[in-house]
């Protein structure tokens, strides 16, 4: 045995014999391989054994062992360096506390900045100048602390900036100063050394009491400043840390009582594996089977870590996976006939809300409805062409006028009285005369057909305007774009959407995560699944 090891043994023989009386063998050895864990040459042993307690043992031991560790963290700074030299427990603490709590820090406040409040721990102090920003800045990442000035001007323009820093904690801890920026609309935001942006409920927890201090002196300063400027200012802070406090606990209630719910489930087994007739319980074990497959499911989780939510999702079940990975992820389910009906109103709220710009050019082209054109059109050609008919039928579609149609009753009448006498005629010169004389009538009704002076035939204009307004609708979209018509509220929208489907499938719309389908066979059922978020 080496020289080394014979001397720890004898250490810890000598601990052994000197504490049998106070501690159990069980204690002793506890103790023995507490310190083998704080040193390597049991240093600490006999500390250990002059000031651990009977009483309430194993927590006295573990709280003098992180003092022993707090100790070797700050042994070449503590005025006592020997640890054996520290008569009792209390004298350590209070040797470390005194060295811990120490002024680390003082602050120099010039005319280029105002001291806003002071205690034994913080000052806090607003910066006047660049110049102070960077001094009582240093050490940080603020962007107010940079070379240029931008954004001090920035920031101290719109409202104003205070600095709160620590006169104890030391520079590795990111809190050691935090930068207020007090907005003149009672706005709060609060970023630590790294420039990270910190909560409300992180800085009440910073500073305790304190805070109402800090900030009843900020709005004191502010209104006191720039009493034009300023618009009710209040502690925003605290208001908020309230509030996100009620909602953390209402959060809190709210899920107690979702897995109250889901304990009544699993000790009904409501979506075992008799549950084939529930619709409800048949997504479920789809969405679950889903999670096991992606290996999110946890050792010790089974089904009912699945919340079905009162919400639906275009008509699909809507679940939330209250598990320890991926928690409060959404799943979305149903069978084909109900996933096309929610793809389909889906899209439907799409093409509402976002019009069909959005899809690839040309392809809405496909889906005009060439009935609804039609109608437009015809509707269009019909006031055009009764309006003014002449420029789209030529004369000869006229009808006679009244007088025209009298003359022409008053001619027929004639021709047929003539041509009985012509029947009747005895000579040739007579039969000549008779001749000439309907010759001339003809000729009279044939000017009068050749040049009527009344209206179109109605029967005609529609003819045409039908003619046209088929024309139009061989190539719709020219149609629409040449009379400024929207192409979008002339779609066949039923055909629209089965053609989306068919080109893009379902998840594309159902799925806000990553587009994707998925399917699950239970019960001998395809359920398909999408995730929401």
């Amino acid at each position: 045995m080496s020289l080394v090891n014979i001397l720890l043994e004898g250490r810890r023989e000598d601990f052994i014999k000197k504490y049998r009386g106070k501690f159990n063998l069980d204690q002793l050895k506890k103790i023995i391989d507490a310190e083998s864990k704080l040193s390597n040459n049991f240093k600490y042993i006999d500390f250990l054994g002059k000031v651990i307690s009977t009483q309430n043992f194993e927590e006295n031991l573990n709280d003098v062992s992180e003092l022993v560790k707090e100790f070797t963290r700050y042994q070449e700074n503590l005025p006592e360096k020997n640890i054996n030299n520290y008569e009792s427990l209390s004298q350590l603490k209070d040797t470390i506390n005194t060295y811990v709590n120490r002024n680390r820090r003082d602050f120099a406040v010039s005319d280029d900045a105002e001291k806003i409040y002071e205690d034994d721990n913080i000052v806090v102090v607003t910066p006047k100048t660049h110049a102070a920003s960077c001094y009582f800045g240093s050490g940080t990442k603020w962007c107010t602390t940079a070379e240029s000035d931008s954004q001090f001007r920035s920031y101290n323009n719109s409202g104003k900036l205070f600095y709160i820093l620590s006169k104890k904690l030391p520079s590795d801890n990111p809190n050691y100063k935090v930068a207020l920026h007090k907005s003149f609309q009672n706005q709060e935001m609060f970023y630590d050394a790294k420039d990270n942006n910190i909560s409300s409920a992180k800085v009440i927890e910073l500073f305790g009491d304190t805070w109402k201090k800090i900030i009843s002196n900020v709005i004191r300063y502010m209104n006191d400043n720039f009493p034009q400027k300023v618009d009710n200012l209040s502690d925003v802070t605290t208001e908020k840390a309230i509030k996100d406090a009620e909602r953390i606990q209402a959060e809190r209630i709210r899920i107690a009582r979702i897995m109250a719910k889901q304990e009544r489930l699993r000790d009904e087994d409501a979506w075992g594996e008799d549950s084939c007739d529930d619709p409800e319980a048949v997504a479920a074990r789809a969405v679950f089977q889903h999670l096991q497959d992606e290996g999110v499911v946890g050792e010790d989780e089974d089904i009912y870590y699945l919340v079905l939510e009162d919400y639906k999702h275009h008509g699909l079940y809507y679940f939330q996976w209250f598990g320890e990975s991926g928690r409060y992820v959404s799943y979305a389910a149903g069978d084909d006939d109900e996933a096309d009906r929610a793809a389909i109103d889906a899209i439907e709220n799409f093409i509402d809300d976002n019009g069909v710009e959005g899809f690839r050019a040309g392809f809405v082209d496909d889906y005009i409805d060439a009935e609804a054109v039609y109608e437009v059109a015809y509707e269009m050609y019909e006031s055009i062409i009764n309006d003014s008919p002449d420029d789209y039928l030529g004369s000869d579609k006229r009808n006679p006028s009244p007088k025209q149609e009298q003359f022409l009753e008053f001619y027929n009448k004639k021709l047929e009285v003539l041509r009985k006498k012509l029947e009747n005629a005895t000579t040739e010169e007579e039969s000549d005369e008779i001749s000439d004389e309907i010759y001339e009538v003809e000729s009279e009704i044939e000017d009068i057909n050749n040049d009527p002076q009344g209206d179109f035939n109605q029967e005609d204009i529609d003819d045409l305007v039908e003619a046209y307004a088929r024309d139009e609708v061989r190539n719709p979209k020219d149609f629409l774009e040449e009379h400024g018509l929207s192409v979008a509220n002339y779609l066949d929208k039923g055909s629209l959407i089965r053609g989306i489907i068919e080109s893009d499938g379902r998840g594309g719309f159902l799925n806000y995560y990553d587009s994707e389908e998925y399917e699950e066979r239970v019960c001998d059922e395809w359920i398909f699944i999408y995730r929401v978020d």
